[in-house]
């Protein structure tokens, strides 16, 4: 519900894309592994990594989801 309301009120002022950041699957943890499938699946496509963003340890997934 929350996505379907970020997605309404970015097309309510014209933007084109929603974007998220999580840790990319190059990191084990299992949490983050849970929040990228939420994310897949409420239509989010992954973008590009960012490997050296937050640390090395902690890779950057920038997802995306055209409105």
């Amino acid at each position: 519900m929350l996505v379907k309301e970020a997605v309404k009120a970015v097309a309510e002022t014209g933007g084109r894309f929603l974007t998220v950041k999580t840790m990319s699957d190059g990191s084990p943890n299992v949490f983050y592994a849970k929040t990228r499938e939420f994310y897949l699946g409420v239509g989010f496509e992954p973008f590009e990594v960012f490997p050296d963003l937050w640390h090395p340890s902690n890779p950057c997934l920038l997802l995306v989801k055209e409105i």
